[in-house]
Formats: C-alpha cells, structure tokens, sequence
C-alpha cells in the first residue's frame, strides 16, 4: 500500500520555499508511490492552480490569525482530525510557521512530522 502523505505548505503566493513545495508535490504524485495530499494555512496565491490541476482533491486550508489564540488550537485539533480520516502516515511541513501548527496537530495523533 502507498503511504499517505500530506505536504503542509503555508500559502501558494509566488516564493522559492512555496515554489519547492509545489514542485515536490507535483514529482511526489507523479512517481506514483505515494497517495499525495495538499493543505495550506492560507488558501490564496497563484500557485494554487499548479497544485490543483493535480486532481489530488480538496485542499484544506486551517486559517490562522495568530498562535496565541484559541483558533490555534480548534485549527490543530481540526488538522488531526484530517491526519486520521485520510489514515495520513506522513506529515511533510515546508516552513517554519507549518512547523510549529503541524508539530501541534501531529502530537494529537502521534504521526511522524
């Protein structure tokens, strides 16, 4: 079975670690030995369409206004929710800010980050 990958990216404006992710995404997919799947902090950006194009399906996107408030924590518990409905093995972040709310979702769910 194809492990299940989701890649955590911060937003599809045009920057090389976006620009990075997208390209890992598009080459993890076409290898065709992994089950990839996308999902971002801020869905906006002109990136997007390179992803969606993929046809790997919703693109979650968990809105952050800062994280010190309590929307941190119903995003991350709404993040682990996702981890163990699409049985995700991997949880690949690509910047500091998906660092820091991707270690808080994967310890919900004890997943490799």
């Amino acid at each position: 079975m194809k492990p299940n990958v989701l890649h955590l990216i911060n937003s599809f404006h045009q920057g090389g670690t976006e620009r990075q992710a997208v390209q890992l995404v598009r080459l993890l997919h076409e290898s065709g030995r992994f089950r990839v799947h996308v999902a971002c902090l801020d869905a906006e950006g002109v990136l997007r369409p390179l992803v969606e194009e993929l046809g790997l399906g919703e693109i979650t996107e968990f809105r952050l206004r800062s994280f010190y408030d309590r929307n941190m924590l119903a995003q991350s518990r709404r993040c682990a929710k996702l981890l163990r409905e699409r049985e995700i093995d991997v949880l690949h972040t690509h910047d500091f800010y998906t660092n820091i709310f991707g270690a808080a979702a994967s310890a919900c769910t004890r997943m490799p980050l």
